[in-house]
């Protein structure tokens, strides 16, 4: 009985493993094993998935009226806008039904003239209503407002907190980034842009010259036998692909040491980065750099010994290869 019970967990792992489904053959959206020779795993892929599945459930719980302002704002109509405003003050004026309560917190809300004396006994707040999605809200949540200038007239709308957002939302995209940000913050953003591209760079570099050095020495392991020789044009276009790959790596590593120099630096901007975010963001391009830079250190100097090897012995042998005939 106990080898019995101990042979079960062996034999349910066997059938686990035979049910497990095969992965298709053209699949590439996920990582077929953890050791691919050559294979990276793309972490943004999933960020980008999850970010477009929620602009999809946004844009189908978005108020009808919030979507036809931000299509106003978008394009900029004042007729549209003239008619949005003249829809709010049709309806917004109508007074609360009994039990209306606050779309936000549900709290009880109501217009009575009469709150003053009855608010105590009857555990009501007086009632706002947000001239975006035109929801009923309690003062405490329908107090912000949104500023709106189209040709030469300011129109402020007093709305609830859930549009306002939605509103900053699409004027923090539709502004242009630098033009928003510090002159701190601006150059975090550039250093970062400058340290992202030569962190791929490198390694995209570096996989070259590992390669190249692989394909030189099989050729001249081809070379030294009789009946395999190789050609002249062969070593040589192996050769400046070797020096082309090398000369990008090295531009790459110097490029990311003179942005972690940069990143090392004080900002100009009062003595330093007065937002204390700025300050994390700053530490964490430091410390992704430096980790990257060091993993990478002893894999590209092994790769620029073996190609200075590779390349002086492919230099003796070029005399002694024959020509490409066509």
């Amino acid at each position: 009985m106990y080898a019995l019970m101990q042979a079960e967990p062996a034999a349910s792992k066997e059938v686990e493993a035979v049910k497990e489904p095969e992965a298709a053959p053209g699949a590439t959206g996920r990582l077929q094993g953890p050791g691919g020779p050559g294979v990276r795993q793309d972490h943004s892929k999933q960020f980008f998935i999850c970010r477009e599945l929620y602009a999809e459930h946004r844009a189908k719980t978005m108020a009808p009226r919030l979507e036809w302002l931000l299509s106003i704002i978008s394009s900029g109509d004042v007729q549209q806008l003239k008619h949005f405003m003249e829809a709010f003050y049709r309806q917004g004026k109508d007074a609360t039904q009994a039990g209306e309560t606050c779309s936000h917190c549900n709290v009880r809300v109501t217009t009575s003239k009469n709150w003053f004396r009855t608010r105590q006994a009857t555990d009501e707040q007086p009632a706002v209503r947000c001239m975006i999605c035109m929801k009923w809200h309690c003062e405490r949540h329908c107090k912000q407002f949104v500023n709106l200038g189209f040709a030469a007239q300011l129109v402020k709308l007093e709305c609830c907190e859930t549009c306002h957002r939605g509103v900053e939302v699409l004027r923090w995209r539709q502004d242009a980034v630098p033009s928003c940000l510090s002159d701190a913050e601006r150059q975090l953003t550039s250093l970062h842009a400058t340290l992202f591209e030569q962190l791929t760079k490198l390694p995209t570099a570096l996989a070259q010259l590992e390669g190249t050095s692989r394909l030189l020495e099989e050729l001249q392991n081809r070379g030294d036998e009789p009946s395999q020789e190789c050609s002249r044009e062969e070593l040589q276009e192996c050769l400046a692909a070797m020096k082309r790959s090398r000369l990008d790596a090295e531009a790459a590593e110097a490029a990311i040491a003179h942005s972690l120099l940069l990143l090392d630096e004080p900002c100009r901007e009062a003595n330093g980065l007065s937002n204390p975010k700025n300050g994390q963001v700053r530490d964490g391009l430091l410390r992704h750099g430096r980790q990257q830079l060091e993993q990478l250190k002893p894999r590209l100097k092994a790769a620029c010994t073996r190609a200075t090897l590779t390349s002086a012995k492919a230099e003796t042998m070029l005399p002694r290869c024959r020509a490409q005939t066509t």
